[in-house]
């Protein structure tokens, strides 16, 4: 091998062993490129749904028992039994900027148009049968300036029930007047009221059923706060000498046990359950005066001024 091509031949060998020794140039495979993330849709904007308390019932008309739909009158909305021939309960309102308290009665009691004949009771069930036509909403506290039909409507069937007469002239007057003042004092008021049966009442002429007692809830808006008022009294002869309504203050929850009504339905469950509980110990925040006006002293002046 001559000198030259010995040269050569280094050279060569050292070009292959470098190129052994140098790793081949990295070859990066391109990523793809990343998809947009999908949109989660931003949920329907929905305006929250206001409170629309009902005219008659500002939270919510009783629920239960009744197997038909709540009959709606001008001043007060009614819970009907028809087997019964009389109301479970009635609704109504009682407003100082309506109310008018200078209609005359027409003691014109008849059948309510929206109730079948079959289904209601007559002026023969009440003749002789020893019980007065108890107005459940009352005739004074439904009147209306300017629609002298919300109180003739008070004389439908569908908003009387069987009512001894010295309780409906006495101490169950003496609460419908008292419901009256309350809004005149705080604007307005709310009641809901009717009868309470036994198991197996009696009826007049095998038709009407007969209420061993009554209920009344009377609720008013004060501020943030509800009041609530709830009262028990017995179909009796025996409760025209008592006079003070205290005395017949109950819970709603045994209104509730005694009618198998639920009533305030639409209050916050936290809150109704614990208005429902109390029984009030007297009437303080109702602006009331411990002691009551007699009963014949009311009768003789109570409709001319106000005494309380």
């Amino acid at each position: 091998m001559t000198k030259n091509s010995y040269i050569v031949a280094v050279i060569i060998s050292l070009l292959v062993s470098l190129s052994a020794c140098t790793s081949a140039p990295r070859v990066e495979t391109p990523k793809p490129e990343p998809k947009p993330a999908k949109e989660t849709p931003l949920p329907e904007h929905r305006e929250t749904t206001k409170f629309q308390p009902h005219p008659h019932a500002y939270w919510g008309l009783p629920k239960g028992r009744i197997t038909r739909e709540p009959i709606t009158h001008i001043a007060f909305t009614v819970g009907y039994d028809s087997s019964k021939r009389q109301p479970l309960w009635v609704a109504y309102n009682v407003k100082k900027d309506t109310l008018d308290c200078s209609q005359k009665r027409s003691n014109n009691f008849k059948r309510d148009p929206k109730v079948p004949e079959e289904e209601s009771a007559t002026d023969n069930d009440y003749k002789h049968s020893g019980y007065d036509k108890g107005h459940m909403a009352a005739f004074r506290s439904v009147c209306r300036k300017g629609q002298p039909d919300a109180a003739e409507e008070s004389f439908y069937y569908s908003n009387i029930c069987p009512q001894k007469h010295k309780l409906n002239s006495g101490i169950w007057s003496t609460l419908e007047d008292k419901e009256r003042c309350w809004a005149k004092k705080y604007g307005e008021v709310w009641i809901v009221t009717g009868p309470i049966f036994s198991e197996a009442p009696k009826k007049l002429n095998d038709r009407v059923a007969i209420p061993d007692g009554f209920y009344k809830i009377i609720v008013r808006n004060d501020g943030n706060e509800v009041r609530v008022l709830a009262f028990i009294m017995k179909n009796a002869d025996d409760q025209d000498g008592k006079t003070i309504l205290e005395n017949f203050l109950v819970s709603v929850d045994e209104v509730e046990e005694k009618t198998g009504l639920d009533f305030l339905p639409d209050l916050p469950d936290e809150i109704e359950e614990r208005l429902e509980k109390e029984k009030p110990q007297d009437m303080s925040g109702w602006s009331f005066l411990k002691e009551q006006v007699p009963l014949w002293l009311k009768t003789t002046f109570v409709r001319h001024i106000t005494l309380y």
